[in-house]
């Protein structure tokens, strides 16, 4: 907590080192759920459910994955990937999502989608950060994911029965990835929707080299459609007012040259469409045909 602004210490939980949560409120203590890694690019959780992730974004592991321009994605089979990573020296990246629901999404119950910040150490550790749509129950949950090892996410979607506190709907919401102190990684999402509240997810990534300063850093933000099948879409996946930087204070608007990549990779049969404003500020539509 002590790392934290004030504007972010409402709803905070912390993962420590042996990956037990600590949180600020009791009643917050049970709603992130540790998942495994089973597969290359495959987590579970305690009740057997499983998040897909894009096998481009988990393999090389402790990668910021390939950063070729042509990269194929051969690893993977049935997904749509857009990322945008960062040049060295940063540690902060913040922007405004615009989530979309049911009439903008036809998907497999069984389909991933995720909008993530996140980025790369300077000893390439992986961190990624952010929101995962569940298709069944029409909601977006945090979740966070560590140099490919372990993932933690809000218990609406890897525990049945749901809980109703962690939902993020379909609207705009605010998302800053920063690094509070040294081998510590944060999540603040920051919700728009009633009903929906904030939360900041600390998490201890001991021997990781993330460090305020940015240095040898990169920070990324991905959009991805994993595990698809035939007929699966989701449109208007919307990031605006794009910012990075080594904090809230000298953050800057994301330009090109703040840019190290900037690709799309459609994963043998996976489309990728991105409605392209600017560095900052663009709409992506992802879909296996």
């Amino acid at each position: 907590m002590a790392n934290l602004p004030a504007t972010d210490q409402d709803n905070v939980i912390f993962i420590d080192d042996n990956l037990k949560i600590h949180a600020n409120k009791p009643e917050l203590l049970n709603v992130l759920v540790p998942m495994k890694r089973v597969s290359d690019s495959t987590f579970m959780a305690p009740n057997g459910q499983k998040l897909q992730f894009a096998a481009c974004d988990v393999i090389p592991e402790g990668e910021l994955g390939p950063l070729s321009l042509n990269y194929s994605c051969a690893a993977e089979t049935r997904a749509a990937y857009r990322r945008v990573a960062s040049k060295d020296g940063y540690s902060y990246a913040k922007s405004t999502l615009s989530l979309p629901g049911p009439g903008l999404a036809t998907l497999n119950a069984n389909t991933s989608v995720y909008a993530m910040l996140g980025g790369r150490s300077s000893s390439n550790y992986e961190i990624d950060a952010g929101l995962v749509y569940s298709p069944t129950n029409n909601w977006w949950t945090n979740f966070i994911r560590l140099a490919g090892a372990t993932t933690f996410c809000f218990e609406n979607t890897c525990a049945n029965p749901p809980s109703t506190v962690n939902r993020v709907k379909p609207g705009s919401v605010t998302m800053e990835f920063y690094v509070p102190a040294p081998n510590q990684v944060a999540l603040r999402t920051t919700n728009s929707s009633a009903g929906s509240p904030n939360y900041t997810i600390v998490v201890s990534a001991a021997n990781s080299n993330w460090t305020p300063g940015g240095t040898a850093q990169r920070v990324k933000r991905t959009t991805s459609l994993t595990n698809g099948v035939s007929g699966d879409n989701i449109k208007n996946i919307g990031w605006s007012g794009s910012t990075l930087g080594t904090s809230s204070s000298t953050a800057h608007t994301w330009t090109s040259s703040d840019v190290q990549n900037d690709a799309n990779w459609s994963c043998k049969s996976g489309n990728v469409t991105v409605r392209y404003t600017d560095q900052s500020t663009e709409s992506i539509d992802l879909a296996y045909p």
